[in-house]
């Protein structure tokens, strides 16, 4: 008897040391996802941007991300020259946009520089070599590096499509303010990561 009752207690520890394993396995942490999206104004048309986009003087950008879980996000701008951090957001709240450089400005486009490049970070996790570059004036050979780095560990994948399509050129007087942003937000797709998204932007100037 005694050792039946030894029997069903090892049984029983097998049974919740394979029932934890279980429930480990189905508790990772959530995958990192994203909408991520850059506007170009040009005169009265509205267009989202592809990673590759030709845009001429006087275009005017604005950056949006919108992230699922609580992250860090962070916005670089280079012309190849140098590189100068637009924006870096600790622990944002998940749903809650960023719209850079606000909902009523622009970055415009000026023309003197061929290329114009943002790249776009979101991580669970702090990176504290990024700010740590930009104290100073940083020159792109010192972005370069950190730059495709990160490309390596935040390979993206499409994991969603939009809500709703956005439409390749439109007229910005039919929306307006909050609720553009909104809806130029509902029809980006959804870009997802393990515990880092990289999404890079690269604009030709054409004059």
């Amino acid at each position: 008897m005694a050792k039946t009752l030894n029997l069903i207690r090892v049984f029983c520890f097998i049974v919740v040391l394979v029932g934890a394993g279980v429930v480990a396995a189905f508790s990772q942490p959530d995958i990192l996802s994203a909408r991520i999206g850059v506007s170009i104004d040009s005169g009265e048309q509205s267009v989202r941007a592809r990673g590759q986009e030709k845009i001429k003087p006087g275009d005017r950008l604005r950056i949006y991300v919108q992230t699922e879980v609580a992250c860090h996000v962070y916005v670089v701008h280079t012309d190849r020259k140098k590189a100068t951090l637009l924006g870096a957001f600790d622990a944002t709240k998940p749903g809650v946009k960023l719209v850079l450089p606000s909902p009523s400005e622009f970055y415009q486009v000026d023309g003197k520089s061929p290329i114009e490049v943002v790249t776009i970070i979101c991580s669970t996790v702090e990176l504290n070599d990024i700010p740590a570059l930009f104290t100073s004036k940083a020159a792109y050979e010192s972005w370069a590096p950190m730059e495709e780095k990160l490309l390596k560990q935040g390979k993206i994948d499409l994991s969603e499509k939009p809500e709703k399509p956005s439409p390749i050129a439109g007229n910005v007087r039919e929306l307006t303010g909050s609720n553009r942003d909104e809806s130029f937000i509902r029809g980006l797709p959804i870009y997802s990561g393990n515990t880092i998204i990289v999404k890079r932007y690269e604009f030709n100037v054409k004059k």
